[in-house]
């Protein structure tokens, strides 16, 4: 959980002039009326150049807090390497090889045994990425960093059952640098890194065993290739039992599917998998059911989370809409400041089987990339990320408007996903009238205006310190009649 927490902060700071013992703005009003201009231009001026050498006495400043409420990162986490085949996806692929420290060295791959494993793999992974020629938003990510060749083990794996997996994947696992905890941990802390180096939604290993030597290409249990539902991870040996090396490229597009929880159609059993929670169909005659085809039954594609409902081209688990949370604005001369919360939103996880234990969570690989805004249905305009760039699920953002008129206005906040769907929030604001000699319009005249006349003071257009605000009575010519005007509305508000 993830506490998003975004603050208004208003300050009012009152402040008492003191100028020779007496007080700036009754001195000033004072000597207004017995005309004397000379000792008073004297005493602005030297304000200006200054800028208020005086003695003041601070009220506290008082502030008020706003809270949004608290929002979940629904980013797949730790447990969630594979909750659904959409996005990308970091493969890497392990070639384990016996040393005949334990047992004996029966097996010894050789290159041209790899070629051919990693000219098969692709075609597996390229039939879920490219299904019937139509994309799924699915691709597969590795390179030769994540394809490990030789990694030393102990055991012959070939000559074991495959529950002896516990022992040669986790000495594998220790010689990529991954020691701790049981082979679950070490392989889900491999994973984790894949994902975040390779900046994908997913990541699972294909953990490759030799056979040349062992003609029933099978464990001596009798499996030769098995995936764990949901990964991290998968295993086949070279021949994939009595399929044969040329059929390793199907064979894997099945144990693929089976990492992303689409189900066996041979066992005569009707399964329910996947996020969506859909059915198999038994004896479909598809890729889950045979490895003798590259087709997949509407079962199969359900289960790893195709489904497009309204046929968008965007399947129904991403197909969703962010959220958007405001606090109160804050409002100075004109100007409306919001800061908020923009939040993806994933559907409900319905799979009955997780491999978290802390339970099944609803996740999604949805990304914020743009927050707009825009005043009673003009231009949108940009927003601005908390932390500098848009691209995360969850987004503290900010924004201010121009100076608006006094009245009603209607500000819409828009959050937009990697999709193109977009969430939004309607809000009503008034800025109210204002005192003209409010020159800076926070509602109530004080010091900050006397000191925008002062610092302006003697200037006409063109001058550096030159600013129209002062200049009330519209002469261009800023001087102690603006002062006063400003000087006698001292302390009124709106």
């Amino acid at each position: 959980m993830i506490a998003i927490e975004r603050c208004s902060i208003n300050y009012k700071l009152e402040l008492q002039i003191i100028w020779g013992g007496e007080n700036l703005l009754s001195w000033i009003a004072f000597k207004r009326e017995r005309s004397n201009w000379l000792l008073t231009l004297l005493t602005v001026t030297t304000l200006a150049s200054s800028l208020f050498p005086v003695y003041a006495s601070i009220a506290t400043a008082k502030v008020a807090t706003q809270i949004i409420p608290v929002a979940e990162d629904p980013t797949p986490g730790y447990w969630e390497t594979s909750e659904f085949m959409i996005g990308s996806i970091a493969v890497s692929i392990v070639f384990l090889e016996s040393n005949g420290t334990i047992d004996p060295d029966t097996e010894d791959w050789t290159s041209d045994e790899e070629s051919e494993v990693l000219q098969q793999i692709p075609f597996g992974l390229y039939n879920w990425a490219v299904y019937n020629g139509m994309p799924r938003n699915v691709s597969f990510v590795f390179d030769n960093k994540t394809i490990h060749y030789r990694v030393p083990t102990s055991y012959e794996p070939i000559s074991r059952n495959y529950t002896d997996e516990v022992l040669w994947i986790s000495e594998a696992m220790n010689y990529l640098g991954y020691a701790k905890g049981d082979h679950w941990t070490q392989v889900y802390d491999y994973v984790n890194d894949l994902r975040d180096i390779l900046n994908t939604d997913w990541a699972f290993v294909m953990f490759i065993v030799d056979n040349s030597n062992d003609l029933d290409g099978c464990f001596e249990d009798g499996w030769s290739e098995y995936a764990w539902p949901g990964g991290p991870y998968l295993v086949m040996t070279y021949t994939v039992g009595g399929w044969g090396i040329r059929k390793m490229g199907v064979v894997c597009a099945h144990e693929v599917g089976h990492i992303f929880h689409a189900t066996d159609e041979y066992n005569g059993i009707t399964e329910y998998s996947g996020y969506l929670n859909a059915s198999d169909i038994e004896g479909s005659g598809d890729l889950m059911d045979t490895a003798e085809t590259w087709t997949l039954s509407s079962g199969a594609m359900e289960q790893v989370g195709w489904r497009d409902s309204d046929g968008d081209g965007i399947q129904d688990i991403v197909d969703t809409f962010p959220r958007i949370y405001l606090n109160p604005p804050e409002t100075s001369q004109g100007r409306v400041n919001y800061t908020g919360t923009t939040v993806v939103t994933p559907i409900v996880n319905k799979n009955p089987y997780t491999n978290n234990p802390n339970g099944t969570r609803n996740v999604t690989i949805n990304k914020i990339q743009s927050v707009e805004f825009r005043v009673d249905s003009g231009n949108w305009t940009p927003a601005t990320s908390t932390d500098g760039n848009f691209g995360d699920a969850v987004e503290n953002f900010a924004l201010i408007t121009e100076q608006l008129n006094p009245g009603n206005h209607t500000i819409e906040v828009k959050s937009t996903n990697q999709w193109g769907n977009s969430g939004h929030a309607n809000t009503t604001v008034t800025i109210p009238e204002f005192l003209e000699t409010d020159l800076n319009m926070d509602g109530k005249v004080n010091i900050q205006d006397i000191f925008i006349v002062a610092k302006a003071y003697q200037t006409k257009p063109g001058d550096e310190n030159w600013d129209p605000r002062a200049d009330l009575d519209g002469n261009d010519l800023i001087n102690i009649v603006d002062l006063y005007e400003v000087a006698k509305d001292y302390g009124k508000t709106v």
